[in-house]
């Protein structure tokens, strides 16, 4: 197979850093653009530059999939297990987490020489105390990252640089990777996601179960996956538990006969099976808890549905990710979200990862101002909206005073954060819109944000006429009046849901 353009810039930065003293390089790479076909090859530059090179995965699915990949090069490999005999003087060794850190721990592998160790899922074992291990032990002389996601759970980037040769938009431009279209069922807006939030890591999978137990839910989730399976769509869900996995598995075996699902507690054999007979199309649904989330490669996948609520930013964007690939006559895939993720995380192609704990913070303010105003009346979210408005008209008249030419880099600063609020109120203003009438937004409030804001570039013009220390601010200042746009035409979808959906599928209005 040839190697695409940005899979050559991944090499061509393999040969620059293993020239070099850096000792880490972290590859990003969304989901689907070849992460595990492209190891092989940077092991070959690794080898012939003198290395002995380790490659690590927490799952042994991934282990396979790299040895089918090295199948296909002359490269001499040997894989660390239990079943087969080990060769552990081989150029390259493959192994799971769990396999090379039990023998590590206990003395049973002694490596020497020069090491490079190269690990999959990069993000998931960066900070881990199983991993530690293995680098005291292995001593490599350099590691090499690949991820889809470089940041942790709470979406806070962790690392300093990331060397990422293609972004997903550009790949899916350039038909590398499939278009994802994103839907939001408007029963979501009825369903209380606070009520399982108990301040912890992540939601219980009991919780969660419970949510979506009503009568009521599942009845329209029978009607809903019945317009999907109707139109012969290669679907994937997602479940938190295995009791959810196996009662969704039901609802819909009740109009998709071929419907199966996975989960830890049944025959390996039997969920290979089921996985290998969903790609070939025999079955058309296949429902799932986690297993699937990492590592599993179905490019027929046109249909997503997500039942998993998760504060996790990498494992709501694997999921996505499990649609990513492309596959013949697949124009795109569907992604509908029936939890509140979109909503909170927005989509993996706008996501910039928060630089540190202080603006995961922030952004956690937000989300939690916009919360204690949800149960006003829509009068009062104009009124506070108006307030708050007139607070930043003073502080701008009280600056146009004071300033009798150019503003300093203080006056900036301050401006700039006084602006924070009426940003804010933008956020406020639709997710109240969103919750109290669903997925049609009323956008007067929003309207009024933006016109005051509009007006702010106006006053800022009379400040200085050639405006060359303010024009950066006003580019941030309309930056904001774009995102105040965006988040009424672009994150919450209203348009395919109320217009194509309903005529396509003759769904009633108030669903």
């Amino acid at each position: 197979m040839k190697l695409r353009d940005y899979q050559k810039k991944v090499i061509e930065k393999t040969k620059e850093f293993i020239g070099s003293d850096e000792k880490e390089l972290v590859i990003e790479l969304f989901t689907g653009l070849g992460k595990t076909f492209l190891i092989p090859h940077i092991s070959k530059e690794l080898v012939g530059s003198g290395y002995q090179v380790y490659i690590i995965s927490d799952i042994s699915q991934l282990i396979n999939q790299l040895r089918e990949h090295f199948k296909n090069t002359s490269l001499e490999m040997s894989i660390l297990n239990d079943n087969e005999r080990t060769n552990e003087n081989s150029p390259i060794i493959l192994s799971t987490d769990q396999t090379l850190y039990n023998r590590l721990k206990n003395n049973k592998l002694k490596p020497t020489g020069k090491i490079v160790l190269i690990a999959d899922e990069y993000h998931k074992r960066i900070e881990g105390d199983r991993f530690k291990l293995i680098l005291d032990k292995l001593e490599p002389t350099k590691k090499i990252g690949l991820t889809a996601t470089p940041f942790d759970f709470n979406g806070i980037k962790m690392f300093d640089n990331t060397f990422c040769p293609i972004s997903q938009r550009e790949a899916e431009e350039k038909g590398y990777l499939s278009p994802i279209k994103y839907y939001v069922p408007r029963i979501v807006t009825t369903m209380d996601f606070e009520k399982i939030d108990k301040g912890v890591a992540d939601y219980s999978a009991e919780d969660i179960r419970k949510l979506y137990s009503d009568k009521q839910f599942k009845e329209w989730f029978v009607k809903f996956a019945k317009s999907l399976v109707l139109n012969k769509k290669q679907t994937l869900v997602f479940t938190s538990n295995i009791a959810m996995a196996e009662e969704c598995c039901s609802l819909i075996k009740k109009i998709e006969p071929t419907a199966e699902v996975v989960h830890s507690k049944q025959d390996k054999d039997k969920n290979q099976q089921v996985i290998d007979d969903f790609k070939k199309g025999k079955i058309k649904a296949l429902v799932s808890v986690t297993s699937l989330t990492i590592g599993f490669d179905a490019p027929n996948v046109d249909t997503i549905i997500n039942l998993r609520p998760t504060k996790s930013y990498p494992l709501f964007f694997q999921m996505i990710g499990r649609g990513s690939r492309i596959y013949k006559d697949k124009k795109f895939t569907e992604f509908y979200d029936i939890t509140d993720c979109l909503i909170r995380m927005g989509i993996p192609e706008d996501f910039v990862p928060f630089k540190d704990k202080k603006e995961f913070k922030k952004h956690k303010l937000q989300q939690t101002m916009v919360e204690q105003l949800i149960n006003r009346t829509n009068e009062e979210v104009v009124e506070i909206t108006r307030e708050k408005i007139e607070e930043f008209e003073v502080y701008l008249e009280e600056l146009e005073k004071n300033s009798l030419h150019l503003l300093t880099v203080d006056e900036l600063r301050d401006l700039f954060n006084a602006t924070y609020n009426v940003r804010l109120l933008v956020l406020i203003a639709n997710e109240y819109h969103r919750r109290k009438y669903g997925w049609m937004l009323r956008t007067k409030t929003i309207e009024l944000i933006i016109k005051n804001m509009e007006d702010v570039l106006e006053k800022l013009s009379v400040y200085n006429k050639e405006a060359s220390t303010i024009k950066a601010y006003k580019t941030r200042i309309r930056n904001l009046l774009n995102n105040g746009k965006k988040l009424a035409s672009m994150i919450y979808f209203p348009d395919f849901w109320y217009k194509e959906t309903i005529n396509k599928y003759g769904f009633v209005e108030n669903w």
